[in-house]
């Protein structure tokens, strides 16, 4: 986490305790509908003997042992009988504080394996000489240390105990030096069966059945994981990975295991390649799956295949995500625990098939669906009194061209969910008629747009810019709006002919823009009279843009603009200072100023000399900049 470069310009506070608390509300809330009806479990890892724990926490990077040492009493220091040392100075608050901890550790551990990667500002103290000097003489083994950005002046000199250190293995002298360090007894295979299944299922399951060879006990203790996450890439070919996952399915049957997760990614090698992907699916829906993800890449449509029936009935289901199947019609659906649903280029029926299937999900809670033109779904008719999270996006159909994508049809989209809190849409705005919709002014939507809709030209005149327009209307309500860089370049061609519709709602904004467009900026915000918080993120830095001091000022900058943050990719930096003399100089009630660059154009201190020079229309104002090192600087 990058530390930011603060300038107070009063002493009245920036709001920023609930934004904080509002984003840890929402991991919250995420994490606790990820682990939905998830069984409770012992904690049977602390009560496994200390060389036990410190092998677990040898195969862990340093900076997430450490993390252990919060968890209790008894994990406090557990993390110090490692043996081995990773760490990057970026990683601390300051390199006081990296210096600081590297003594702490050096005095209390026995460490064979050291690895640094410091920078250093200029009067840093020197302290990794002392460092390789005390782990030299304690018989290391493995010494990297690298430095970042310093001049020959201030290069830290090697000891002289390092040359001297043969790191040559030994058992005696490592006893006698480290009286501390576990023995590499094979203490997992006495562990339950119970705790080595929690083991194995934070591995992939590649990983995890590789361990059927350590020994007899071992051979199926794999099975134990009730998930299984497979790819056909990472076989020699289709057939083996047919092979394989067969036979693991069996083997799940036969010894009584459980599978609640299957995951599959598949290519087939021939068009003509043996189709099993319905009778999988036939089999985990029989045996109460919880959550399946299944996608088929690059197949053709008239080679899809096909979703079983008893999929429908699958009552114990919660996670479904299927990409380019088939989907068969059916009078009976009944997924009474679905909860999160992804359909991505699939195809259905007919399109009154779909809106059934979404119905007939009386928990659902976390939709996705992205369309085909050749799905036979003309409009997307969503009702569903659940659904918090809405995503919809689009895929051009098999023949992969841009003319594909252009010419094709406009979409019908009907939604109908009361309870709608998010609506992320990847689409192109002009090709999508929103026929009937109920959005209310809480719902947080994002316009990402499609890729393909960067190959529009500046010349180019939409040629539906009457249903862009009614989409924008549609949505006009909302208080939380993102806009991607190609929805930003559609809305400058609406703007030519008319102006947009006022977003009278509209508090926070967020957007993605081309240096070539900048000059759009005012126009944009007169359509949001009581905006209160903006980011800009400046991208393609393709010209230099003109002057912008003679641009208009919008209503919302002199009554309600109070947060605006400005992030500059390379080669935007000077743009980047325009715009926040802009907003400093023109916004009455603004609270805090952020400006973040990438380049080295800029230095810390000029841009902070450079903004106290400015006009300031408001009296009191934090400003936060982030340079390229991302390093401190507190005036």
């Amino acid at each position: 986490m990058s530390t930011p470069i603060l300038l107070h310009r009063g002493n009245q506070r920036s709001p920023e305790s609930m934004t904080v608390e509002r984003v840890l509300m929402m991991e919250e809330s995420k994490a606790k509908r990820m682990c939905y009806e998830r069984p409770a479990r012992e904690d049977m890892i602390s009560k496994l003997p200390d060389p036990l724990m410190s092998q677990i926490l040898f195969y862990l990077p340093t900076k997430e042992a450490v993390k252990t040492s919060v968890l209790s009493h008894r994990w406090e220091t557990l993390w110090l009988l490692v043996s081995e040392l990773d760490l990057k100075s970026s990683e601390f608050p300051d390199y006081n504080a990296f210096a600081g901890f590297g003594d702490r550790f050096l005095e209390k551990s026995c460490l064979h394996n050291l690895k640094l990667k410091i920078l250093k500002r200029k009067n840093d103290k020197s302290c990794v000489t002392w460092w390789v000097d005390f782990v030299a003489r304690r018989k290391l083994k493995h010494l990297d240390v690298e430095y970042l950005y310093v001049s020959r002046k201030r290069l830290e000199v090697m000891p002289i105990s390092l040359i001297a250190c043969s790191m040559e293995e030994s058992k005696e002298k490592e006893t006698e030096a480290c009286q501390e360090l576990p023995s590499r007894r094979d203490i997992i295979s006495n562990l339950p069966d119970s705790l080595i299944s929690q083991m194995l299922s934070c591995l992939p399951t590649k990983e995890a059945v590789r361990t059927s060879v350590l020994s007899t006990r071992w051979k199926t203790l794999w099975l134990l994981v009730p998930s299984l996450r497979l790819a056909s890439h990472d076989f020699p070919d289709y057939n083996s990975f047919v092979s394989f996952l067969d036979k693991s399915l069996d083997l799940y049957r036969e010894e009584n295991s459980c599978l609640h997760n299957l995951e599959l990614v598949i290519r087939k090698d021939y068009d003509d390649d043996q189709c099993c992907v319905t009778h999988w699916i036939d089999h985990v829906a029989m045996h109460k799956v919880k959550h399946l993800d299944v996608e088929c890449i690059l197949v053709k449509r008239e080679f899809l295949e096909a979703v079983p029936l008893s999929l429908y009935l699958c009552e114990s289901l919660l996670y479904l995500r299927l990409h380019r199947v088939l989907l068969v019609g059916s009078e009976s659906i009944s997924l009474p625990r679905l909860k999160t649903m992804r359909l991505e280029q699939n195809v259905y029926p007919h399109e009154a098939f779909l809106q059934f299937f979404i119905s007939s999900c009386p928990v659902l809670e976390d939709l996705s669906i992205v369309r085909k033109d050749d799905d036979n779904v003309k409009v997307l008719r969503v009702h569903s009194q659940t659904v918090t999270s809405l995503t919809l996006g689009f895929e051009p159909g098999d023949g992969h061209m841009l003319y594909h994508y252009f010419d094709r049809e406009i979409l019908g989209i009907c939604i109908d969910s009361p309870r709608l809190k998010y609506l992320n849409f990847n689409d192109d705005v002009s090709k999508c008629q929103i026929l009937s919709s109920f959005i209310s002014p809480s719902v947080k939507v994002h316009l990402g747009g499609v890729r393909y809709m960067s190959y529009y030209s500046g010349g180019v005149v939409f040629s539906n810019q009457q249903v862009a327009r009614s989409f924008f209307r549609c949505i006009s309500r909302v208080k939380d709006l993102v806009i991607s860089e190609t929805i930003m370049k559609l809305i400058y061609f609406c703007m030519k002919v008319e102006p947009l519709p006022q977003f009278c709602d509209l508090s926070y904004l967020e957007a993605k823009v081309c240096l070539v467009d900048v000059e759009m900026l005012p126009a944009l915000l007169e359509s949001c009279p009581n905006l209160n918080s903006i980011v800009l993120d400046l991208t393609r830095p393709t010209i230099i843009t003109e002057q912008i001091t003679a641009w208009a000022v919008p209503q919302c900058l002199l009554l309600s603009l109070e947060f605006v943050e400005i992030k500059c990719c390379c080669k935007a930096e000077l743009v980047g200072m325009k715009l926040a003399k802009y907003f400093a100089e023109n916004s009455v009630f603004l609270k805090k100023l952020v400006l973040r660059w990438r380049g080295y154009v800029l230095e810390e201190d000029s841009v902070l000399r450079d903004l106290l020079e400015l006009s300031w229309r408001s009296s009191t104002c934090q400003i936060e900049v982030y340079g390229p090192l991302k390093r401190p600087v507190r005036v």
